[in-house]
């Protein structure tokens, strides 16, 4: 089943408000701030999400579909988006 690993820079001087929006959005679309790996919840470092899809779609089309979602709440961003079968990391783990 695979991953889709984004990461979402805001630009220019964004407010605590909109990250606060950026992350219900992402949340709403599947994308969370937190990943499970080996059973075990972990905290993704910031500026960056996961979803996991039974879908195979391309990181390409993943990246076009939070393009809208994202520039819905900022327009000065960098965006990228990976897709993964196998995810290993350092992480500190969701209490």
């Amino acid at each position: 089943m695979p991953y889709y690993i984004a990461r979402v820079e805001l630009r220019g001087t964004p407010s605590g408000t909109d990250y606060d929006n950026l992350h219900d959005a992402m949340q709403k679309a599947g994308f969370l701030r937190t990943i499970t790996i080996a059973d075990k919840n972990w905290h993704l470092p910031a500026a960056e999400y996961a979803c996991v899809d039974n879908r195979v779609l391309s990181a390409a089309y993943m990246r076009d579909e939070l393009k809208k979602i994202v520039e819905a709440v900022y327009v000065n961003y960098l965006l990228l988006v990976s897709r993964t079968e196998d995810v290993a990391g350092l992480l500190v783990p969701v209490a």
